[in-house]
């Protein structure tokens, strides 16, 4: 059964990709909230009867005069009911982010991260997660912090894949 996603985590979320993507002095960031304005510009001067999400991803790249605009979606978010040794339910989330090219809407790139928690029995090809977890049941936070930090390492020309590539 699907459920709505809070709309903080969502934030929560946002707020995480853009510290960890602002520490690159190489990209010039648009913070989220002033994306949000221009968004709601468009929508406002917009005569047409709707605009489509590619279109609007478009709009705000280009008024930016963005070579590419960084967008996400987030699936699920489901925390853990229990604590760090014990769950009756583990953590789940799923999010994907896309890169796309606002000339003309082409997706750049993009990366899927979909992750319920498993133990370690339940799952041993999974056993990165429970070493990064260090064998504790995570929150959705954390959970979800796991899964930005494996799209930025995928994502081209990320610091991450960089930081990666030379350890």
């Amino acid at each position: 059964m699907s459920q709505p996603v809070p709309q903080d985590m969502v934030r929560w979320l946002t707020d995480q990709l853009f510290d960890m993507l602002v520490t690159d002095k190489r990209w010039n960031l648009i913070p989220p909230g002033q994306a949000k304005g221009i968004v709601e510009n468009i929508l406002v001067s917009d005569t047409r009867v709707g605009i489509s999400p590619l279109r609007m991803i478009q709009e705000v790249g280009k008024t930016f005069g963005a070579d590419a605009v960084l967008i996400g979606q987030v699936y699920r978010w489901r925390d853990r009911i229990g604590a760090d040794f014990g769950v009756e339910s583990p953590a789940s989330v799923a999010f994907d982010l896309s890169l796309v090219r606002p000339s003309d809407g082409a997706i750049l790139w993009r990366g899927n991260y979909d992750k319920t928690q498993r133990s370690l029995f339940e799952n041993l090809f999974d056993y990165k997660t429970f070493v990064k977890s260090k064998g504790l049941w995570l929150t959705a936070k954390k959970l979800a912090q796991l899964g930005l930090d494996k799209l930025l390492e995928d994502m081209p020309g990320s610091p991450l894949k960089e930081k990666t590539v030379k350890e």
